[in-house]
C-alpha cells in the first residue's frame, strides 16, 4: 500500500502536535511495509498514484482532488472550539479555517479524529462518513532513565507549547510562578520554547527543542503543567503520562476522555491558582515512584504502534469497499 500525508505544514522539522503526529504514524505504518511519503507541495506529487491520501485540520487541496484510493481526513482539533474557550469572536482567519475544516471532511472517503467528542467528528456521523477515533500515541524511553537534564535546579516544573497562543493561558502558568515566590516556594519554573514569556522574570525560557529533547525534559522535572483553555488530545500530556511524571492539565477537549486512572494526573475543570498550587505541592513529593506510575499509565494509554494499527486497518476496509463497488 502507497500511503500520502499531504498538508501545508513543516513535517520534516515542525515541532505541532499536527507534525509530530504525521511523522509519529509515518514511521510505525512504514514498519507495517506500508510506504509513506510526507509532502507540503501540492505541485510535487501525482495523487492519483497513492493508496491512501491523508490530510490534515485546515490544511485541504485548493480544488477537490480525486484519486483512485481513499482520501482520510484528521481532526486534531476544532477552530470553532477553540475560537469559543478563548473568545476570539474577531478572529476573521478563524472562520475560513473552521470552513475548511468542514470541506475536508464532506470531501473525504472517511475521517479520523483524535478523541471522539470533536464538534467536526459529530458532523461527521451525522453526514454518514466513516468515522474512526484514531487517537493519539507517546514516545517516551521504552525504559526507566536518570534524568537527562542533571543540570536543572530541582524542584522544577515545566510549561511545554507556544505561550504567544491564547489558547495556551500562558498568564496562568506565570501567575502559578510568581504566587509560589509569594508563598516562599524554591521552585524553578521552566517554559518550552519560552514564546509569550520574555517579560517573566519567574519563568526561565529553554528555547527551541526538538521532540527528543522535550522528551528528555519531561523524564527531568518534577511536574509538567498544562492550563490551556483548549486542546485537542496534547501529546505533551501523553509523554508526560507515560514517562511516569506528575501532571497538571485544564479539563478541556481530548484530555477529559482520557482514563481515570491513569496515576499522577491532575485534571482540574476551574482554574483557581491555589488549587493548582496544592496539586503541585502534592505532585512533588508523589507516591507511588515514577517508575510505579510509569508501568501503571502506558497500560492505560495508545502507543503510536496501536494508533498505526488502527488507522491502517480503517483504511484498508475503505480501500477494500471501494474496489468492491466498481
Amino acid at each position: 500500500m502507497k500511503w500520502l500525508i499531504w498538508g501545508t505544514l513543516d513535517f520534516e522539522d515542525g515541532l505541532g502536535g499536527v507534525e509530530v503526529y504525521s511523522r509519529c504514524l509515518a514511521r510505525e505504518l512504514r514498519k507495517k511495509g506500508i510506504t509513506v511519503t510526507l509532502s507540503n507541495d501540492p505541485e510535487a506529487v501525482h495523487f492519483d498514484a497513492w493508496d491512501v491520501v491523508q490530510t490534515h485540520g485546515t490544511s485541504i487541496f485548493k480544488k477537490n482532488i480525486k484519486t483512485k484510493g481513499v482520501r482520510l481526513h484528521t481532526l486534531h482539533g476544532s477552530t470553532f472550539e477553540r475560537m469559543w474557550a478563548c473568545r476570539e469572536f474577531f478572529w476573521l482567519g478563524g472562520y475560513f479555517a473552521g470552513l475548511r475544516e468542514r470541506r475536508g471532511i464532506l470531501e473525504s472517503d472517511g475521517v479520523l479524529s483524535v478523541h471522539g467528542k470533536l464538534h467536526w467528528a459529530k458532523m461527521a456521523e451525522r453526514h454518514g462518513k466513516p468515522f474512526l477515533v484514531c487517537g493519539n500515541g507517546w514516545d517516551a524511553a521504552p525504559e526507566h532513565q536518570p534524568p537527562v537534564n542533571t543540570q536543572i535546579q530541582r524542584p522544577a516544573i515545566l510549561f511545554i507549547g507556544r505561550g504567544d497562543d491564547p489558547m495556551k493561558n500562558a498568564p496562568f502558568f506565570s501567575e502559578l510562578a510568581a504566587r509560589s515566590r509569594k508563598e516562599g516556594e524554591i521552585w524553578n519554573w521552566f517554559a518550552a520554547p519560552g514564546s509569550g514569556f520574555e517579560n517573566d522574570s519567574s519563568v526561565q525560557p529553554t528555547g527551541r527543542l526538538t521532540s527528543a529533547e522535550v522528551r528528555d525534559w519531561i523524564e527531568s522535572v518534577d511536574a509538567v503543567v498544562l492550563p490551556s483553555l483548549y486542546e485537542g488530545l496534547p501529546l505533551v500530556v501523553l509523554e508526560a503520562l507515560a514517562a511516569g511524571t506528575p501532571t497538571l492539565a485544564s479539563t478541556v477537549g481530548g484530555i477529559g476522555t482520557l482514563s481515570d486512572a491513569l496515576q499522577g494526573f491532575t485534571r482540574f475543570v476551574d482554574r483557581h491558582p491555589s488549587e493548582w498550587m496544592r496539586a503541585l505541592r502534592e505532585a512533588i513529593t508523589l507516591e507511588p515512584t515514577r517508575e510505579m506510575r510509569r508501568n501503571i499509565n502506558r497500560g492505560h494509554l495508545d502507543s503510536w504502534a496501536d494508533v498505526a494499527q488502527r488507522v491502517s486497518h480503517f483504511a484498508e476496509t475503505l480501500l477494500a469497499r471501494k474496489r468492491d463497488s466498481k
